[in-house]
């Protein structure tokens, strides 16, 4: 979408202008939804991005890029917790995405839990053998 561009040249005001008009064409796409938590994570207004990345995945589960916006912005505010939370239910959600399981595993490292980490890359690369 052209609102990714806009992010890339800082042009915040017109991004935030096209994503929302990406909603408006298809709102049962997340893509408008992800433009806009981009655009509100750029900005540290997490509670809005959380808000926005959340509809993204609402309205596709499948969202890599959704569920990597809402983790970056609870590690950011120091919750790793509830990163770790928000991957486990979304795993449940699409239970055969590799990137979920490799976004996990990324979060379970920093936390020091290495057995929970080995286990959830590992079942990254079952699901995926690109991934390894």
């Amino acid at each position: 979408m052209r609102a990714f561009s806009l992010m890339g040249r800082k042009q915040i005001p017109a991004a935030e202008l096209d994503a929302r008009k990406a909603i408006q064409i298809a709102p049962q796409s997340g893509v408008g939804y992800l433009e806009m938590g981009h655009l509100n994570a750029m900005q540290q207004r997490f509670s809005e991005a959380e808000n926005w990345y959340k509809q993204a995945l609402n309205h596709d589960p499948n969202s890599g890029d959704a569920l990597r916006g809402l983790l970056n912005i609870y590690v950011a505010q120091k919750q790793l917790d509830k990163a770790i939370t928000a991957a486990n239910a979304q795993i449940a959600l699409s239970p055969n995405n590799s990137t979920f399981y490799d976004l996990l595993g990324t979060l379970l490292v920093n936390k020091k839990d290495y057995k929970g980490a080995e286990t959830a890359l590992k079942k990254a690369v079952e699901l995926d053998k690109h991934n390894s």
